[in-house]
């Protein structure tokens, strides 16, 4: 559960210097952003993409 806060925080501190700083340094704090999710949820990712995946195939089949 700690764990989790503080990833949030994290975020809310990311999104809060994006708009504070600008649009300038926005692409380098966003690409901090995704490598701190891919870090963070590597173990989970397989499986949301399969989902998503699975997701989109039934989709795509109606």
């Amino acid at each position: 559960m700690p764990m989790e806060l503080l990833s949030i925080a994290i975020v809310i501190i990311l999104i809060g210097a994006l708009l504070s700083i600008g649009w300038q340094l926005g692409p380098l704090i966003l690409v901090g952003a995704i490598v701190y999710a891919v870090v963070r949820y590597h173990r989970q990712i397989p499986g949301l993409v399969r989902k998503f995946v699975n997701a989109l195939r039934s989709v795509w089949k109606k």
